[in-house]
């Protein structure tokens, strides 16, 4: 944590940028309200996904065309530049796409592969994927907030390490750029709103520096 004097002369803890950045919201993520919904696919970039399925109920299926329309012409760039056989796009690779329907708040859905694939074994494909999503999602003038899911089935096992993986990478984001317009990341959590729960995300929440 950073830290900095105060008037008695003792030091003053601060909270590190990105955790005033973060704020929980217990529930699915097609009913929460930010600018941009972020959204999981495997590595072939077809969502199979929970999140994906109440995405196209909400918004239809054109978002999620035009980001596969995306992710072809991706695989067809890498062909030009000489790769040879099955191309596989990167582990975090991430498209913004338009959200049509009217009185929304949703201005984009943000596509994301959070899969390993090809040579990239030793990445973290969640941390990358998140990283990636509010790079796009900075570099569309309009979106202010990003809500992000703890993507996948998530067991008592894989909570906690999916969780920090999904912290790993909004502090990497925020650690390289202090000044980001973004100002806030909502993790969505499939669950319910309770004290336990509550209390469970913010112990994890405030070990992370």
């Amino acid at each position: 944590m950073g830290n900095g004097e105060t008037g008695d002369g003792s030091i003053r803890l601060e909270a590190p940028i990105w955790r005033d950045k973060v704020s929980i919201s217990f529930g699915r993520i097609d009913e929460v309200t930010a600018d941009a919904l972020v959204c999981p696919y495997d590595g072939s970039f077809f969502s199979t996904s929970l999140e994906g399925e109440l995405l196209i109920i909400k918004f239809g299926d054109d978002p999620f065309r035009k980001a596969k329309e995306a992710e072809s012409h991706f695989k067809g760039s890498l062909r030009e530049i000489g790769l040879k056989g099955e191309v596989h796009i990167p582990p975090g690779y991430s498209v913004a796409t338009g959200v049509g329907l009217e009185g929304s708040s949703v201005k984009k859905i943000i596509h994301t592969n959070i899969s390993n694939t090809g040579e990239s074994k030793s990445q973290d494909p969640v941390r990358l994927a998140v990283g990636n999503s509010l790079e796009v999602a900075e570099s569309t003038a309009e979106v202010k907030t990003v809500a992000v899911p703890l993507f996948g089935e998530i067991t008592p096992e894989t909570f906690r390490p999916r969780l920090l993986s999904i912290i790993g990478g909004i502090k990497d984001y925020f650690k390289d750029r202090p000044d980001s317009k973004i100002e806030k990341v909502i993790l969505v959590v499939n669950a319910d709103d309770n004290e336990k729960n509550r209390n469970k995300i913010e112990s994890i929440l405030s070990s992370q520096n």
